[in-house]
């Protein structure tokens, strides 16, 4: 299952991620808009519009931040 429980208390999920709506559980921003219910209450699939091919690349550039922060944390002495 991809639902992420998550202290919404600040209104805000983790970066690269989105709330289902009132609930406080967070989903990867690559399941809002996919065409399947993801969300209990169907929140991911609401107010959609044709972001055709965004949703991939928001993650490959969420991936290639990661990416790099980790290999900047390897060549630290």
């Amino acid at each position: 299952s991809f639902l992420i429980p998550t202290n919404l208390d600040s209104g805000r999920c983790p970066l690269g991620q989105f709330p289902c709506g009132n609930l406080s559980v967070c989903l990867p921003q690559l399941l809002h808009c996919n065409g399947n219910q993801d969300c209990e209450n169907g929140a991911d699939e609401e107010n959609c519009v044709d972001d055709s091919g965004w949703p991939q690349l928001f993650d490959n550039i969420q991936r290639n931040r990661v990416s790099k922060g980790q290999r900047e944390e390897t060549y630290d002495c």
